[in-house]
C-alpha cells in the first residue's frame, strides 16, 4: 500500500519504540524501517536532513511527504488526522 506511513527508526531508540506504540494503540497500520539493517534508508534520512541521521523520521505515502522528525505525540496526532487515517484506539495525548 503506498498510501501509508512509515517510520524508519532503529531499535535501540527509545523514541521509535515510543512512536511505535503510539500507532499501535490508535490502530494506525505503518511500515518500518531499521536504519541499523538498512544502509539506503540511514542515508536517505540524512540527505533530508543536511547530514544528520535523526530517529524516528516519519513519513506518508510514495512521495513520503510530508515527512517529520523526531516528532513529540501531538506532532505524531496532527500528521496521522492530516493524512486522512481513521484512529481506531484510544487518543493518549
Amino acid at each position: 500500500d503506498m498510501e501509508q506511513l512509515t517510520v524508519y527508526g532503529a531499535g535501540w531508540c527509545e523514541d521509535t519504540t515510543r512512536i511505535r506504540r503510539l500507532l499501535k494503540q490508535w490502530g494506525i497500520s505503518y511500515r518500518y524501517v531499521d536504519i541499523d539493517d538498512n544502509p539506503a534508508a540511514r542515508r536517505k534520512i540524512a540527505r533530508w536532513n543536511k547530514g544528520w541521521t535523526m530517529t524516528p523520521t516519519v513519513t506518508y505515502g510514495r512521495l513520503e511527504s510530508p515527512r517529520i522528525f523526531q516528532p513529540e505525540d501531538h506532532e505524531l496526532h496532527a500528521m496521522v488526522y492530516e493524512c486522512g487515517f481513521v484512529r481506531q484506539g484510544p487518543l493518549l495525548l
